[in-house]
């Protein structure tokens, strides 16, 4: 059954929350379906970030079925994503659990105080040191943001495919950042695995136990690992003998001396008033190279200034 709870982060006495969909049949240990909002009960109701809903994907999950919490019913309800639940006293309430189901047996059970006075109806907002009944227990350090991909289950897949000294690689936005280096150096690999990342990532322990390299493709986050493994591996087989019609190809091309690749040129000679550079058509070997090498310098000067520096470096040594 699909539950919408709040799911508590920060300290007890300074409790954030996040509001997610979870499952409810799973253990309340911080796992849950998606983020859809979160709650800070300590900020003064005129404050935009006291509350912060995903309205689409609120009601994309109660079309699903989502129950909301009371809590969390009435945040919707406060925020016109849903009608206002009910208020209503439950006499149950002042009663501790235990007696409860005595008294569901066919047992007496009175609640603490005078029973005969209505519980009151829950009040507007919880008091700061507080947290609401359904959420996680305070004594709980804050939640992820998301599930692991877990150890044991990672471990066994590798000990049961990957032989001994095989490359492990595990695609990870806090990886090595993937280079043209890096993939000539991977080609010499004669066997390469590769682990796609999904959710906030694997165990540490899994990639400590296993020598496992975390590679990154950029600055930037995927949904999951498998477009990113394509990547990789498109720039890893041009290195392999056989794959290229042109052995030459890989030699002149990007990254190969540390520069940017030089302007490319065709027929027809001229196009749209603009004619081909005469260097290129005047045969001699000699000025076509340094030509070449001169607009490479220019392009990674210009549009690659860390290429530009290394280049420099090397050049100098």
């Amino acid at each position: 059954m699909l539950k919408m709870r709040l799911s508590m982060g920060g300290t007890k006495k300074r409790p954030v929350y996040k509001i997610v969909v979870a499952d409810s049949r799973f253990p309340r240990d911080g796992r849950f379906i998606e983020k859809l909002g979160f709650y800070n009960p300590l900020l003064p109701k005129d404050k935009k970030e006291r509350i912060g809903l995903d309205s689409e994907r609120i009601k994309y999950w109660l079309g699903q079925g989502a129950q909301p919490t009371t809590r969390v019913a009435r945040l919707l309800g406060e925020n016109d994503i849903m009608p206002m639940p009910e208020k209503g006293n439950n006499p149950q309430k002042a009663i501790p659990k235990k007696d409860r189901k005595k008294a569901d047996e066919g047992g007496e059970a009175k609640p603490e105080g005078d029973a005969s006075k209505p519980a009151e109806a829950p009040k507007e907002e919880a008091k700061p040191a507080e947290a609401p009944k359904e959420d996680a227990k305070p004594a709980e350090a804050p939640k992820e943001e998301g599930m692991l991909m877990k150890a044991d289950v990672l471990a066994k897949s590798i000990d049961k495919n990957v032989k001994d000294g095989e490359k492990i690689i595990y695609l990870s936005p806090k990886g090595k950042l993937f280079n043209h280096q890096l993939a000539k150096q991977l080609s010499q690999e004669k066997t390469i695995n590769i682990i796609c990342g999904h959710f906030e990532g694997v165990d540490e322990r899994l990639l400590k136990t296993r020598n496992i390299e975390e590679v990154s493709i950029g600055d930037f986050v995927l949904s999951g690992g498998e477009g990113a493994s394509f990547v990789i591996l498109d720039a890893i087989l041009r290195f392999i003998p056989g794959i290229l019609g042109n052995t030459n190809s890989a030699k002149e091309e990007s990254f190969e001396n540390g520069l940017l690749e030089y302007p490319q040129f065709t027929k027809p000679q001229i196009w749209e008033e603009k004619s081909v550079p005469d260097v290129l058509l005047s045969g001699d070997h000699a000025k076509i190279k340094d030509w070449r090498l001169s607009q490479s310098e220019a392009i990674t000067r210009d549009r690659r200034p860390d290429l530009w520096q290394l280049y420099k470096k090397t050049k100098e040594n």
